[in-house]
C-alpha cells in the first residue's frame, strides 16, 4: 500500500526540500509533480533537481502534464491554444474552446516534445490525469454565460476521423455515437502518448474521470505501456452529496469500479481522494475516502493535494490544517500496521455515469 499527495505552487528548492520532508512524515511514499506549459518553457532544470530531491527524500516521483492544452486536470491554465488556434475545440453551440483538440496534430506533438523533457528527470512514471474533451463548466472562467447544453468537439479533425471510421457524416447533436467516437479519441491519443514514453524508456501512470465505458476501462488496462490505473473518489457538496456515513461506502465503490480492470491485468490501481473546497465541519470526510479506496482494493492512494490546498485560495479546505492533519493520521494508520477503526464494508457495484 503506497500513500501520497500532489504538489504544485512553489519551485524554490528550499522550501521544496523541507516539504518534501513534511510530506514523508504525513506518511506519504510517492509524490505527483505538476509540470505544466509555463514550466517547460522556464523552469526545467528546476524540476529536474526537483525530483531528483524527492527521491533522494525516499519518494516515489510521477510528473503530471498539469492542464496541457487544456485537456488534462490542473489549477492552471494553458497558452497552447493561443498558439494554434485553428486546432482548437470547436462547440456545437460555435464557441472555439480554449482547448486543443485531441484529434489534431499540434497535441501530440507537443506532449512528445513534452515527454523527451520529462524523461530527463529520472521520475519514476509519467502521469496522464483526467485526460478529457473540453468541460463547459469552466465557461465561467472565461466570462462566458456557462452554456449547460454545450459540448466539444465538432472541428475539421474530429469531423474528418469520424467520417473515415464510420463513413458518416458527424452528427450535429451529442449522440451516444458521438461520445463512443470521443472515447477512441482519446485512447488512440494516450496510447500514441504511452507507447512514445514507454519507448524512452519511462513507466506511465493514468487515472480517469469517472463513468467511462467498460471496453475503454478494458483497451487501457491491457496496454502494455501503462502501468498503473487510476481514478478518483471526488463527489461535490451540494444536494447530490453522499451523507457523512456514506462517504466511505461512495469511495469504495468509485474504487471497485477500476479493481476489476487493474487486476485483471495486474496493474496498481492509484486512486485521488478529495482534500480540496471541504467545507468546516466535514474534514472527516477525507479519513472515510482513504478507508473506502483502501476496503475497494486501491494500491495507492492520493489526496489532492498538498496541505489541504491552504496556498490555493479559491480551492483550499476551509480548516486545511485539520484536513491535512488527518490525511496523515490516517495514511500512518496503515503503514505503521494498525488496523483503523470502523466496520469493513463489503464490496457493492455501481453503475458509471459515463457522459
Amino acid at each position: 500500500m503506497k500513500f501520497g499527495t500532489a504538489y504544485f505552487g512553489n519551485i524554490i528548492l528550499k522550501h521544496f526540500k523541507k516539504d518534501m520532508a513534511e510530506v514523508r512524515k504525513q506518511g506519504c511514499s510517492f509524490i505527483v509533480l505538476t509540470f505544466a506549459e509555463v514550466d517547460l518553457m522556464f523552469h526545467q532544470e528546476t524540476y529536474k533537481k526537483m525530483t531528483v530531491e524527492a527521491k533522494k527524500q525516499g519518494l516515489i516521483t510521477l510528473v503530471d502534464p498539469w492542464a496541457v492544452g487544456g485537456i488534462f486536470g490542473g489549477e492552471t491554465l494553458s497558452q497552447l491554444p493561443s498558439f494554434h488556434y485553428e486546432e482548437r475545440q470547436l462547440r456545437n453551440d460555435g464557441k472555439w474552446a480554449p482547448a486543443l483538440c485531441l484529434n489534431a496534430p499540434a497535441l501530440t506533438a507537443y506532449l512528445k516534445k513534452w515527454v523527451d523533457v520529462v524523461a530527463t528527470f529520472g521520475a519514476d512514471y509519467i502521469l496522464w490525469d483526467e485526460p478529457h474533451f473540453y468541460l463547459n463548466w469552466m465557461d465561467g472562467y472565461g466570462g462566458w454565460k456557462p452554456n449547460p447544453e454545450a459540448w466539444s468537439c465538432c472541428c475539421d479533425f474530429c469531423q474528418s476521423k469520424f467520417k473515415k471510421e464510420t463513413g458518416k457524416p458527424f452528427p450535429k447533436t451529442h449522440t451516444e455515437e458521438v461520445k463512443e467516437f470521443k472515447r477512441r479519441s482519446t485512447r488512440d491519443f494516450l496510447l500514441t502518448l504511452t507507447r512514445y514514453a514507454a519507448a524512452k524508456g519511462q513507466k506511465n501512470a493514468m487515472t480517469f474521470l469517472p463513468g467511462e465505458k467498460e471496453w475503454f476501462l478494458k483497451d487501457m488496462a491491457q496496454e502494455k505501456s501503462i502501468h498503473v490505473m487510476g481514478g478518483e473518489t471526488y463527489f461535490e457538496y451540494d444536494k447530490n452529496r453522499p451523507k457523512a456515513q456514506d462517504v466511505r461506502r461512495y469511495a469504495m465503490e468509485h474504487t471497485r469500479e477500476l479493481k476489476v480492470w487493474s487486476e485483471k491485468y495486474e496493474k496498481p490501481l492509484l486512486m485521488w481522494v478529495k482534500g480540496f473546497l471541504i467545507p468546516k465541519g466535514d474534514e472527516k470526510d477525507v479519513v472515510e475516502s482513504i478507508r473506502g479506496s483502501v476496503d475497494g482494493g486501491a494500491d495507492w492512494i492520493a489526496m489532492w493535494g498538498f496541505e489541504g490546498m491552504k496556498h490555493v485560495s479559491d480551492k483550499a479546505c476551509k480548516d486545511a490544517d485539520k484536513v491535512w492533519k488527518l490525511m496523515g493520521n490516517t495514511f500512518r494508520s496503515y503503514t505503521n500496521g494498525r488496523k483503523p477503526q470502523g466496520s469493513t464494508i463489503k464490496a457493492g457495484s455501481r453503475k458509471g455515469v459515463a457522459v
